[in-house]
């Protein structure tokens, strides 16, 4: 008898196993991330008049680190009638995401200059059932005008999803007609690893070993971005236009000569793609990168170099203290190139909260990493 309820106790408990190994299969899985770009040039009438004004919304910045514009001008004028100026920085929300799990990311408000007017309200939403799901700040808000620097947080668990490719988006509407979209697709046989998921380029590694930690990485824009006129030797004017597109990982920069009769007589242009440097490196662990470098012709297009160097410098600029990354063979600039770069060498920080960067340098362009020295 005993072995009887035995045997049909394992069985329950192995059907009950099952269920729950089942559940626990399936995942959203992020596949796309898409940006909105709300810049607008709108002629208005004033009210009561036959005055015009201009309403004009603009932004800088890349993805992760944005400045909007939104302006009002008197037409005729010039003068400016009301406007605000902020700032809106945001981090990439998980790349799975598990029937039950609140999505997460971080964002942060914060106004420049305003006149008269405030930043439009703000927010985060993910497309599940009729309303959606809204993120909320740490003062419990879902819909965001004043200043603030927290995490966005789910007010309720993701759902599964009920069939293969299905898809949600999170929209994180920033104002002026600038949205983040996250596109997700149901993946029925997704399984969760035991380990979590951390990204490197958003999500700084916690440790307690003494070394390099890496804080954020930043966008830098060339002073030589966009468009210059010159003059031939003889006299004949000419346009040259400068300009880097894409993002992190994946960077494109071109320049064009134009002669007098709009016709191109000159240009450059190459594709860069690579890796994130660790999240973690210590002064005997050297970091690597994987890059991949295509031109498709070299005028105007200088070599593409990274170094280890102070947080302040600008791509392009160094320090007696820089430390270039190298190929095996040794070479540290480079045009066309696929393979990996490595740090030579890595100096301490002299102290505790120490900060320096890994700098791209690709024609005044370029992206820093940057590290903090901890500790322990």
């Amino acid at each position: 008898m005993n072995r009887v309820i035995v045997f049909a106790a394992l069985l329950v408990w192995g059907v009950v196993v099952c269920a729950q190994t089942e559940s626990a299969k399936g995942g959203w899985k992020l596949v796309n991330y898409s940006f909105i770009d709300g810049t607008s040039t709108k002629d208005r009438v004033l009210a009561g008049s036959t005055d015009y004004m201009e309403d004009v919304i603009k932004f800088e910045g890349a993805k992760g680190d944005i400045t909007i514009y939104v302006n009002r001008y008197d037409k005729s004028s010039r003068k400016l009638l009301a406007g605000v100026t902020y700032n809106v920085k945001w981090t990439d929300p998980q790349t799975e995401l598990f029937p039950g799990e609140n999505m997460k990311m971080t964002y942060s408000l914060k106004t420049i200059t305003n006149k008269t007017w405030m930043p439009e309200q703000q927010s985060a939403v993910f497309n599940q059932g009729i309303y959606g799901i809204k993120l909320k700040n740490k003062a419990g808000e879902e819909y965001f005008k004043a200043d603030f620097s927290s995490d966005l947080i789910s007010s309720k668990g993701i759902e599964k999803g009920y069939k293969l490719d299905e898809e949600k988006t999170l929209t994180v509407n920033m104002g002026g007609g600038f949205k983040a979209v996250y596109t997700y697709k149901w993946h029925p046989d997704l399984v969760k690893s035991n380990s979590d998921d951390v990204r490197e380029d958003i999500t700084p590694v916690m440790g307690n070993k003494t070394g390099w930690y890496f804080t954020r990485w930043e966008y830098v824009l060339s002073s030589a971005d966009g468009t210059k006129t010159g003059r031939f030797a003889n006299g004949d004017p000419y346009t040259e236009v400068n300009t880097g597109t894409g993002d992190k990982n994946n960077f494109t920069i071109a320049v064009t000569r134009i002669d007098k009769n709009g016709k191109t007589i000159a240009g450059g242009k190459a594709i860069t793609t690579w890796t994130d440097p660790p999240s973690y490196f210590s002064d005997t662990e050297l970091p690597s990168i994987a890059i991949n470098r295509k031109i498709e012709s070299n005028w105007g297009i200088s070599q593409f170099s990274i170094s280890f160097d102070m947080k302040d410098i600008k791509p392009g600029g160094a320090t007696a203290g820089k430390i270039n990354f190298a190929t095996g063979e040794g070479k540290t600039h480079l045009d066309a190139y696929e393979g990996t770069l490595k740090a030579p060498k890595i100096t301490k920080g002299s102290k505790n909260g120490d900060e320096k960067a890994i700098i791209f340098h690709m024609n005044g362009y370029g992206f820093k990493y940057y590290y903090e020295w901890l500790v322990y």
